[in-house]
């Protein structure tokens, strides 16, 4: 039997959904975007998503791929349980590699958790090597939360970013902070117009009228967890330096 790949396209996404509900079942406490956001600006409309599909045209692995400046956050997925799943990654990082070498990208970078044990061993035969790890935390919001106030000077808001003007001014920031993974302004509309952000907040600091720091709060209705991302400070405001941590944090209610 012989696997295919291809692009994701709109056809695939009932697919998709299984494959990423099936595994993440498989392996807790991993949860997956729906598929949908796959064919979002962030991966060129689905071009940047390879599929695997079998001699009966099952979806059976898929591996995305998301460029930063001179490295890619990428995946090799195959389906749980597949007998013959060692060819369908091989077939995937061929399709990564192939991409690695058009977008001149040095570094393909891996996310997975100790229990991936198939997965994990499958990069290392590639010759991927841990490096450092991501954590993901928790916080059980039915636990007493500490009151802080602001520094002087400062305020505390709920931003929707419901104008193009405060759009861009929560880019800039958010852009000089992660100059490594700039978002334009037509992947956020992408963003605000999926299901996370109808209940979404960006609680933001201000100086005035001068964004000082940033964190993006967001969750799926129906769902017990959400996530906080892209937490930042901007230079000359309370705290020194632009850094924070782009990578979702998780927290349950």
């Amino acid at each position: 039997m012989t696997f295919t790949i291809r692009t994701l396209v709109e056809a695939d996404t009932n697919a998709l959904d299984h494959l990423l509900q099936t595994y993440t079942r498989q392996y807790p406490p991993r949860i997956c975007m729906p598929a949908q956001f796959y064919l979002s600006p962030y991966f060129d409309g689905g071009q940047k998503i390879a599929c695997a599909f079998d001699g009966n045209g099952r979806l059976v692995g898929y591996a995305p791929y998301f460029a930063q400046g001179e490295h890619a956050w990428v995946e090799v997925m195959a389906l749980p349980g597949l007998d013959r799943h060692g060819e369908v990654r091989s077939a995937l990082w061929a399709w990564l590699v192939e991409q690695a070498m058009q977008g001149s990208q040095q570094q393909l970078l891996f996310q997975y958790y100790s229990n991936e044990d198939l997965a994990i061993r499958f990069v290392e035969q590639q010759g991927a090597q841990r490096r450092y790890s991501i954590f993901a935390m928790r916080r059980d919001l039915s636990l007493a939360i500490p009151t802080l106030s602001m520094p002087a000077g400062f305020s505390l808001r709920r931003w929707r970013l419901e104008s193009e003007a405060e759009q861009r001014q929560y880019l800039e920031g958010r852009n000089a902070c992660f100059p490594e993974a700039p978002t334009s302004l037509e992947e956020w509309l992408y963003f605000a117009s999926s299901p996370y952000w109808e209940q979404g907040i960006n609680m933001a600091a201000f100086a005035g009228e001068h964004l000082a720091a940033s964190v993006l709060v967001y969750w799926q209705s129906g769902s017990p967890t959400g996530s906080t991302e892209y937490v930042f400070t901007l230079p000359g405001s309370a705290a020194t330096g632009c850094r924070g941590c782009c990578w979702p944090r998780r927290w349950v209610t």
